[in-house]
C-alpha cells in the first residue's frame, strides 16, 4: 500500500470537473525529457547502439544548457522555464507529477486553463532567479519551486481547502484506494519548505530557502488577488 494524494475539496465538495490541458501538457515535457535522457544516456555508457552519436550529444546539450544561467554569455530567454523540465532524480520527478496532478489540477479548473497558464509564466522562473541574483549559479531546480508556488496560489485561492490522503494499494496498477484523512493547504504548504530545507546542500539552504518563501508568497498573494476579483467556486 502507498499513502499518496488523491484530491483538493473545499468546504463545499471537490473542485468543478473540467479538463486541464496545461497540466497534461506540462507533465508530458517533463516525463518526455526525463526518459529520453536517461535513455539515451545509458544507450550510450552501455554502447548498445540504439540510438546515433548525434542524439546523445544533442540530448546532452539541451539538458546542460536548460539549466540558468547568470553569466550574460550563457544566459538564454527561455532558460527562465527550461531549466524547470530537467529533473535530477526519480523521486523528485514523482512528487512534482504528484502534486501537479493534485493541486495544479484543481487550480487549472478554479481560475481556468488561460489564468491557470498565466501563473506559471510568472511563478516558474522566480525562484532561479532569485537564486541568480544572490550568486547561485547555474540553478539546476526541477519544478519543485513552481510547486510551493502553486501551493501558494491555491492556498490564497481557496483558503479553506483541504488535500485528501488515501492508501492505496496496488497489483501491477492500482486497484482499490481508502481514504484516509484532510490536510488543510497551509499544512502542506510547510511540509513542502521543511522538504525544500531536508533536500537543500547547507552552504546553500538559506539562499534557497528565501527564494522558497518568496516564491510562495508571491503565489499566495495572486491568489488572494484571484479570489477577491473572481466569483466564488460553485460545485
Amino acid at each position: 500500500m502507498l499513502l499518496v494524494p488523491l484530491a483538493i475539496e473545499t468546504p463545499d465538495g471537490e473542485v468543478p470537473q473540467t479538463s486541464t490541458p496545461v497540466v497534461w501538457t506540462w507533465l508530458a515535457l517533463v516525463l518526455a525529457l526525463f526518459v529520453l535522457e536517461r535513455v539515451v544516456t545509458l544507450d550510450h555508457d552501455l554502447a548498445l547502439g540504439w540510438f546515433p552519436q548525434g542524439l546523445f550529444a544533442g540530448v546532452t546539450f539541451t539538458v546542460a544548457s536548460s539549466s540558468l544561467y547568470g553569466d550574460p554569455a550563457l544566459f538564454d530567454l527561455w532558460q527562465l522555464w527550461s531549466h524547470l523540465l530537467v529533473h535530477p532524480s526519480w523521486w523528485l520527478l514523482a512528487l512534482e507529477i504528484v502534486l501537479m496532478v493534485t493541486i495544479g489540477r484543481a487550480l487549472e479548473r478554479v481560475v481556468g486553463t488561460a489564468l491557470f497558464l498565466a501563473a506559471i509564466g510568472c511563478l516558474a522562473p522566480l525562484g532561479g532567479v532569485l537564486q541568480v541574483l544572490v550568486g547561485h549559479q547555474p540553478v539546476f531546480a526541477g519544478g519543485f519551486p513552481l510547486m510551493v508556488g502553486l501551493s501558494g496560489l491555491l492556498l490564497g485561492r481557496l483558503p479553506a481547502a483541504s488535500l485528501r490522503w488515501g492508501l492505496v494499494w496496488w497489483v501491477v496498477v492500482a486497484v482499490g484506494c481508502w481514504p484516509w484523512f484532510r490536510m488543510p493547504v497551509h499544512t502542506l504548504l510547510i511540509l513542502l519548505l521543511v522538504l525544500v530545507l531536508t533536500v537543500t546542500p547547507a552552504p546553500d539552504v538559506l539562499t534557497t530557502l528565501l527564494a522558497t518563501v518568496v516564491v510562495a508568497g508571491t503565489g499566495f498573494g495572486l491568489g488572494t488577488l484571484m479570489r477577491r476579483r473572481i466569483a466564488p467556486v460553485r460545485g
